[in-house]
């Protein structure tokens, strides 16, 4: 997944829900997973049936990226990315459980802190 993919949720120009820690990649060192048809709070078990919150933000129309300084700016027209500026954010987002993204995520940092804490 590229920088542009990740920072606007979208993968060959498909909408995407990202899960995992939100920092744009350094060095390459970083890694995401893309969890197919998992929604925000994928995670969340009590929330089996789908939401739709009509207020909810999202940035899934923007076009992001990180400016020299460390700052997230809106590619089209260079200034600060701001959720209640930028003409970019969209409302409308659903949220929901997804038992076999929440199994593999939790697969995924179990094996992770395995090999961080693995004694040498």
């Amino acid at each position: 997944m590229t920088d542009q993919e990740f920072l606007t949720g979208k993968k060959e120009g498909k909408p995407v829900i990202l899960a995992g820690e939100v920092r744009i990649p350094k060095l390459g060192s970083d890694h995401l997973t893309e969890y197919a048809g998992a929604q925000h709070v994928f995670d969340w078990m009590m929330l089996k049936t789908p939401m739709k919150i009509a207020q909810g933000q999202t940035a899934r129309n923007c076009q992001l990226e990180e400016a020299a300084d460390g700052r997230i700016i809106n590619s089209n027209n260079k200034q600060t990315f701001g959720w209640n500026s930028d003409s970019c954010v969209e409302r409308g987002v659903t949220i929901g459980y997804n038992a076999q993204a929440h199994s593999e995520a939790q697969k995924a940092v179990r094996e992770l802190v395995i090999a961080l804490l693995k004694p040498k």
